[in-house]
């Protein structure tokens, strides 16, 4: 069976060169979509730019995926075969690119109006495109930020001729973040790079971030979720005496020992278990939070080059582990 399912799963991943977009979500999109807007979606410029869709008649809800700093849709392949072989329909996984894509190192990167814009325009077209009541979203890194931005709307931080509508929150389920810098990056107690600018950057009390946070619990309806790791150093665990990846109403999942990377793709099973809950009754262990994880202020991004010095990370697998991953639950 598990063989049936990564021969299916690998059968989707070479359709198209560029994308993954199912044939069927695509003859939607031409059907009702500008050329120019199902170029942005597709984004054929990239190695994996876009994927999801398929003629689907059950009733799993639609999730959408939105990646981090420095990937691109495709960078997700282990979560969506995760997902897949843990039953997850894959018709119903849907992710975009926003960004330039794979890159080894770019820190001259911001959460500017027009990457929420895409994420946003996307929800709503996977939403209209399934005919969906709800759908839940997973954010990872830098994109969980620019995800919550999307679903909360109002008027764009860099641009405020920009309004993005009223908030998506009745449209959305469940929400996960995975190694979000939600609070910020602990990389950037200063705001060098446009990474860590004081407007749309992951400085702790960026305008963008601020406003975010002020607002609550309009992430989704039914239960927000936050998984981080203790030995993240590029989000870092605590970032301005905060833990970085929390935000207001989010039940948090502590994994131990994972890095940044392993938590966003090797923590796929514990996502979808997330998405599975059916019931506000959760248990768990709360054990002592460790010290303030710090790095050294010679260069704070030498980890972050050692974790992504490699290009085209979706196109080398890395060995699969087969042992659950270590997490403590926080409330």
């Amino acid at each position: 069976m598990k063989l049936l399912i990564f021969l299916m799963f690998l059968n989707f991943e070479m359709v198209n060169c560029g994308h993954n977009i199912a044939p069927d979500f695509m003859n939607w999109m031409n059907a009702h979509l500008s050329a120019q807007e199902v170029a942005n979606i597709v984004r054929d410029d990239l190695t994996t730019g876009s994927f999801g869709g398929g003629i689907y008649t059950g009733t799993v809800r639609p999730a959408i995926f939105v990646h981090g700093l420095n990937n691109q849709a495709g960078d997700l392949w282990q979560v969506r075969r995760d997902f897949v072989a843990d039953g997850f329909p894959i018709q119903r996984g849907f992710a975009t690119s926003w960004g330039r894509g794979t890159e080894s190192l770019n820190l001259d990167v911001k959460m500017q109006c027009a990457f929420v814009q895409h994420i946003r325009r996307f929800m709503e077209i996977v939403i209209e495109y399934t005919n969906a009541t709800q759908i839940d979203v997973l954010g990872y890194s830098m994109g969980s930020p620019i995800a919550r931005k999307a679903i909360l709307g109002g008027k764009c931080i860099d641009n405020s001729t920009v309004d993005l509508g009223a908030p998506l929150t009745s449209k959305i389920h469940t929400y996960v973040s995975i190694a979000g810098a939600n609070q910020g990056s602990q990389l950037c107690f200063l705001p060098w790079f446009d990474v860590c600018n004081l407007d749309t950057g992951l400085t702790c009390f960026s305008k963008f971030l601020k406003e975010i946070n002020t607002q609550q619990n309009y992430e989704s309806t039914f239960r927000s979720f936050n998984i981080a790791s203790t030995s993240d150093v590029m989000v870092g665990y605590f970032a301005c005496g905060k833990k970085a990846s929390a935000f207001t109403g989010a039940v948090e999942y502590k994994l131990n020992g994972k890095s940044h990377t392993e938590t966003e793709f090797e923590t796929g099973s514990l996502q979808l278990s997330l998405l599975r809950q059916n019931s506000t009754s959760f248990s768990g262990v709360s054990r002592r939070i460790p010290k303030k994880l710090m790095l050294s202020r010679k260069n704070p991004f030498n980890e972050i080059k050692k974790s992504m010095g490699k290009t085209g990370r979706e196109e080398k697998m890395p060995p699969s582990s087969t042992s659950a991953p270590e997490f403590e639950f926080q409330n």
